[in-house]
């Protein structure tokens, strides 16, 4: 039996992914991230990355649109069915997340970017996956269009 932390536990256990963990228990992802046992790479906004989206938009509808459309923020940050080290992004040019849209990989020397995010951690393994954690949102077109309203 694995000691091992889920995804989940893992962004439960860092005070850094306040406004995350709170968003995931809203939504069915959250059970699923703690329970899967199918691999996945997750690329955690930190609430640092929250504040500088709602200072943007404060009242973006991006989150008073309802969990369906929390549910699609959060599928930008996952890539399912492959856990994904750092080494992996720099061997990359892009990468299919959960709602089938592609993120760009760019590093140089010594970042990685995934879309518009700058990776700020080494991946923390778990049992079912990593967990990076990244400066900014990830927002599909469709959900700037609306957050712009």
């Amino acid at each position: 039996m694995s000691t091992r932390k889920s995804v989940y536990q893992i962004i439960e256990a860092d005070g850094k992914f306040s406004i995350l963990l709170g968003i995931l228990n809203q939504t069915p992802l959250g059970r699923v991230i703690q329970q899967d046992e199918n691999p996945l790479t997750f690329f955690a906004p930190t609430d640092g990355a929250f504040y500088r989206m709602l200072q943007k938009k404060p009242h973006s509808p991006a989150f008073d649109a309802g969990k369906i459309l929390i549910g699609e923020i959060l599928g930008q940050h996952i890539i399912p069915g492959i856990a994904l080290y750092t080494k992996d992004l720099r061997r990359r040019h892009s990468v299919t997340n959960l709602e089938g849209k592609i993120l760009t990989i760019r590093h140089d020397d010594h970042r990685v970017f995934v879309g518009h995010a700058q990776i700020l951690t080494p991946a923390a393994t778990a049992q079912n996956g990593v967990v990076f954690a990244i400066d900014k949102v990830l927002l599909n077109q469709n959900i700037k269009q609306i957050s712009s309203v």
